[in-house]
């Protein structure tokens, strides 16, 4: 039997229709994460402060199990502005010290140089 195509395109030395499933199931994962945040910020942008924190705390547990540094780091960074808001100094800054530990262990020193701006009286470093 004689052979109805020669060869094959290859790309990034993967067969043709090789799909990259890790990184599809890992997209799915970011996605959902990524939803769960969305939920915190629309429960605190409506006033709706317990669901709010409740939606937050689920945020970034997820995020820090799925080993999701700057999804992790993204819901510290938002939660610390969350209890900025509710004039409460001491959350926030833990928040936003964990948020930037997470965004150095990333390697996103210009986020961390964001922040050292933004948060001066907050010793991050």
């Amino acid at each position: 039997i004689a052979a109805q195509m020669d060869g094959g395109g290859h790309e990034r030395g993967m067969r043709s229709g090789t799909l990259n499933v890790t990184g599809i199931v890992g997209f799915g994962k970011a996605a959902e994460l990524c939803l769960d945040e969305m939920d915190a910020e629309i429960a605190r942008v409506t006033g709706e402060e317990k669901a709010a924190m409740d939606f937050f705390a689920q945020a970034i547990d997820a995020a820090g199990s799925a080993g999701f540094l700057v999804v992790e780091a993204l819901a510290n960074e938002r939660y610390a502005e969350f209890w900025l808001q509710h004039q409460q100094p001491q959350l926030a800054r833990n928040f936003i010290k964990e948020a930037y530990h997470l965004y150095r262990r990333f390697g996103a020193s210009a986020k961390c140089s964001e922040l050292e701006k933004r948060w001066p009286d907050v010793s991050l470093s």
